[in-house]
């Protein structure tokens, strides 16, 4: 077996960079819609899927025919698991969930051909619901549970983009199947950033393995080439990216804010000290005046002449040793000033950093 190869955190998120997210892009947009709508002028599904349950459908175009089939989930511990886990998101419409067992698409101009259940493992099944609820929305997305084995997908059947998303959700099994081949949950270095460098790879082999799948529809003109792209780099992709950079901008906010602190401890640290040694400076202070009070004294009540001279030389010594500490008194009191300014704008910079931090996680949690 070949020793797995591990990638670089950060030389691997640069990759951020390839992808320009822009939900309000009129070609992205443009794109979407292309894929999103139904390939049957005809069909009913999206608003009448009761009325096709337990049925072989074929549907047919000049293009291509559809073959599909679908039954009503009845698993209870799926269901609840649904509606616990994935009815807050994606505001599933728990009445109308099924299981699919059969999608084909075949191209009438050539022999090409996607069966999604050639691509899946036997374990694994597929369940949908064509659209959401409060509001409907029939754009197609996705999720996958590998701890259950099922792929969980919205949108409607009838479309370009509910393969590609189912297709999509595979790429992601077979990534899966290849980390535990290797016996290796990531395939990226551990760091700080490690996690979201594995996100991104995931998301990223996903789309590359329904990209690959695709090839052949693509090269037939069935699927738009630029469609496809715009589907999967830049909308599905490029959002992923756009959560994964707003995820790493948190860990560095978080740890710009530690350092923060950090620095107003040391500081406040500091402070103290400075404090308790001008404290000592105004105490030493005190007592060479006092000293000085007691020299004049002596020195008025002196009787011999040396004897006062004597202690002319020591007021002199003792008042230049007092103006030294007024001197460096002063020096310290500006320096408790500069210390005091830093120490409040630490507080100011932790203040308003802590306020970002909340208001992401707020952002986060909703977005969750």
């Amino acid at each position: 077996m070949n020793e797995t190869k591990f990638i670089n955190s950060e030389s691997y998120l640069e990759k951020l960079n390839q992808v320009k997210y822009d939900p309000e892009s009129e070609e992205i947009l443009t794109s979407v819609q292309n894929l999103e709508k139904s390939m049957f002028q005809d069909s009913e599904i999206v608003n009448n899927s009761e009325e096709y349950l337990n049925k072989d459908m074929s549907l047919e175009n000049s293009e291509c025919t559809l073959n599909f089939k679908y039954v009503q989930l009845e698993e209870p511990y799926l269901k609840e698991k649904i509606l616990n886990d994935l009815q807050p998101k994606y505001n599933i419409d728990i009445k109308n969930l099924y299981i699919l067992k059969k999608f084909i698409i075949s191209l009438k101009n050539n022999e090409t051909k996607l069966d999604i259940f050639t691509l899946l493992p036997n374990d694994y099944e597929i369940i949908f619901t064509p659209h959401t609820i409060n509001p409907p929305e029939t754009k197609s997305s996705g999720c996958l549970n590998i701890i259950d084995n099922f792929i969980y997908t919205y949108g409607d059947p009838t479309s370009k983009a509910f393969p590609i998303t189912l297709l999509h959700e595979i790429g992601h099994i077979v990534d899966k199947e290849n980390l535990k081949k290797n016996n290796v949950k990531s395939l990226i270095n551990e760091d700080q950033y490690s996690d979201y460098a594995e996100e991104l790879r995931r998301e990223r082999t996903a789309s590359a393995y329904a990209i690959n799948k695709l090839r052949p529809f693509v090269k037939s003109k069935f699927i738009d080439k630029k469609d496809l792209l715009n589907y999967l780099k830049n909308d599905s992709l490029g959002s992923h990216c756009s959560v994964i950079e707003f995820n790493i901008a948190r860990l560095e906010l978080r740890k710009e804010t530690g350092e923060l602190i950090n620095k107003y401890i040391t500081s406040l640290e500091y402070y103290e000290t400075i404090i308790n040694e001008y404290a000592m400076l105004i105490e030493e202070h005190q007592k060479l005046n006092n000293d000085l009070i007691q020299i004049q004294i002596d020195k008025e009540i002196a009787d011999e002449e040396l004897q006062s001279l004597l202690y002319k030389n020591e007021i002199e010594k003792h008042e230049k040793r007092i103006k030294e500490y007024k001197n460096e008194i002063e020096e310290y009191k500006k320096h408790i000033e500069e210390c005091e300014e830093e120490i409040e704008e630490y507080e100011n910079e932790i203040e308003y950093s802590l306020n970002m931090i909340k208001e992401s996680d707020e952002i986060a949690e909703y977005n969750s």
